[in-house]
């Protein structure tokens, strides 16, 4: 029986991908105009730079500041078009954090996931690779802050995903065995992996239809279709189609944790697009010793 189920945050409740892509885009093509420079370049230089900083973080860099960091980052993008400029890299890295603010939202249903597991008894974490700088602000905006029992920033308490030792801290706060414990999140390597290695059950919600790494546990995977509006069960197999999407094409996560079966398999695993903005799997969510129907 499931007693706990933990989050990741960043394209798990909220698309973050769209927020930080989009608030990326803007300042590259504000700064390329002001200065004369390529802006698909631009952008694809600082997307490069941040996916390889959060893809390799560790926490040697806990003593350093995310601004900063960010600014850095910048730096080194303006570079690469053949601009050598702090100052601009340092007003990208304030106008960036100011329209990433705007483009927060949480996936529709997401608190109405929350409230239905609470409801069943089930305790809530949230566990995330991001920096209490700005993730504290960014948990806040979006209304997050009293939906979970505990949250763990992986800067706060000096561990990072998939670090097994976080997930087992996680289940000792929580008061719950790790064998009751389920965590849900996007990427293979840093959510899933470790949380397996602590002995709880696997959610991979593996929007970007990405392959397990090699000699990795493949998850179970329940393939569904959908059909006008309708879901049903269409075959059981290695691969996913994707089920329902809100009308304006975004995950709805009721949806999402409709069909998948937290019970006595050690993981399952659901796909969709690679795109997040694409149509997401549908799943049940068996927890707290009942069936969870949304």
């Amino acid at each position: 029986m499931i007693e706990a189920v933990l989050f990741d945050l960043d394209d798990t409740l909220h698309d973050d991908t769209l927020a930080y892509r989009s608030a990326a885009e803007r300042v590259a093509n504000e700064i390329a105009a002001e200065h004369g420079l390529d802006a698909r370049s631009l952008f694809g230089a600082y997307v490069a730079e941040a996916e390889a900083f959060w893809k390799t973080l560790s926490p040697a860099v806990f003593d350093s500041t995310l601004v900063g960091l960010r600014a850095r980052m910048w730096l080194t993008a303006l570079r690469s078009v053949g601009l050598d400029d702090l100052a601009v890299a340092e007003r990208c890295g304030a106008a960036y954090n100011d329209y990433r603010r705007g483009n927060l939202k949480l996936w529709p249903g997401a608190i109405e996931l929350l409230e239905s597991l609470r409801e069943r008894g089930c305790k809530l974490a949230m566990i995330t690779n991001g920096m209490a700088e700005t993730h504290r602000e960014k948990i806040a905006l979006l209304q997050l802050e009293d939906a979970f029992d505990e949250i763990f920033i992986a800067d706060e308490v000096k561990l990072v995903k998939p670090d097994v030792r976080l997930f087992r801290l996680a289940a000792e706060r929580l008061g719950v065995s790790p064998e009751r414990c389920a965590m849900v999140g996007d990427r293979y390597d840093r959510d899933i992996r470790g949380a397996h290695e602590a002995g709880m059950f696997t959610v991979w919600m593996n929007v970007r239809a990405e392959s397990v790494p090699p000699r990795r546990p493949r998850p179970r995977r329940d393939r569904y279709e959908h059909r006008r509006g309708r879901s049903r069960v269409a075959a059981r197999s290695r691969s996913a189609t994707s089920g329902p999407m809100t009308e304006k094409g975004m995950p709805h996560l009721t949806a999402r944790f409709r069909h998948v079966i937290l019970s006595e398999a050690r993981s399952a695993a659901v796909e969709g697009p690679p795109r997040l903005s694409n149509t997401a799997s549908v799943l049940r969510l068996r927890a707290c010793g009942a069936s969870l129907r949304m």
